[in-house]
C-alpha cells in the first residue's frame, strides 16, 4: 500500500514516537464510559468528538486545522511535544510515499515519473524531528497511539535525524514533498 486515503483531511508526516502523544479528533472518555471509541495500549478510553470546531478548537485536529485556516497555506510545520512535524491540508483525498523516486503526493494515487522529480523546483517549508527512524503518514483525525498501519497510515522506516521539508507543484493541482536528511541531524 503506497498510499492512504485520508478522504480530505489531510495528512502528518510525523515520528511514530511523537506521534503516540497526537490525540487527532478524540477526546479522553469518562471513566465509567464502557463504549470508548478508542482504548489505547495505556487502558485510557476515548470516544471521536467530531464537532470540527475550528474557532474554539476542543481536539488536535480542531487545532491544527485552526492553524491552516490562519496560515493560508498547504504545507505547515508544526510542534508536538518539543518535536516538530510537518501536516498538509490541501483538501486532497489520497497522500503517497513513492520510495523510488523519493517523494510524497498529494492529490494523487499515482507515482510521480522519476523525470517530472528531477525537473522539480522544490522549496524549503522548514525541518522535522525523526528520532525514532520511523515516520508516519497518517490522516490527522487518529489517535497517534494507534499502533498499526492500515488504510489511514502508513510507516516508512528512515534514518532517525532531523530532515528538511520541501514542497513543489507538479500537474495541475497536484504536491511533491520530499525529506531530505540534515548533515547534522
Amino acid at each position: 500500500m503506497p498510499f492512504i486515503n485520508t478522504s480530505g483531511a489531510g495528512v502528518l508526516i510525523i515520528d511514530a514516537e511523537v506521534a503516540r502523544a497526537w490525540t487527532g479528533f478524540f477526546v479522553r472518555a469518562d471513566a465509567d464510559d464502557d463504549n470508548v471509541d478508542l482504548q489505547t495500549d495505556d487502558g485510557v478510553g476515548w470516544r471521536i468528538h467530531d464537532l470540527f470546531d475550528f474557532r474554539n478548537p476542543v481536539t488536535d485536529y480542531d487545532r491544527l486545522c485552526a492553524w491552516h485556516q490562519e496560515a493560508t497555506t498547504a504545507v505547515l510545520i508544526n510542534e508536538l511535544n518539543g518535536r516538530a512535524f510537518a501536516s498538509i491540508s490541501d483538501g486532497a483525498d489520497s497522500f503517497g510515499w513513492w520510495p523510488a523516486a523519493g517523494v510524497f503526493t498529494a492529490n494523487t494515487s499515482a507515482e510521480p515519473a522519476q523525470d517530472v522529480v528531477a525537473r522539480a523546483e522544490f522549496r524549503r517549508v522548514g525541518v522535522i524531528d525523526v528520532p525514532s527512524g520511523r515516520i508516519w503518514l497518517m490522516n490527522p483525525c487518529l489517535h497517534g497511539a494507534e499502533p498499526e498501519p492500515n488504510d489511514d497510515r502508513l510507516l516508512i522506516e528512515v534514518e532517525a535525524g532531523r530532515y528538511a521539508v520541501e514542497v513543489s507543484a507538479h500537474e495541475e493541482n497536484a504536491l511533491l514533498l520530499r525529506l531530505t536528511r540534515e548533515r547534522d541531524g
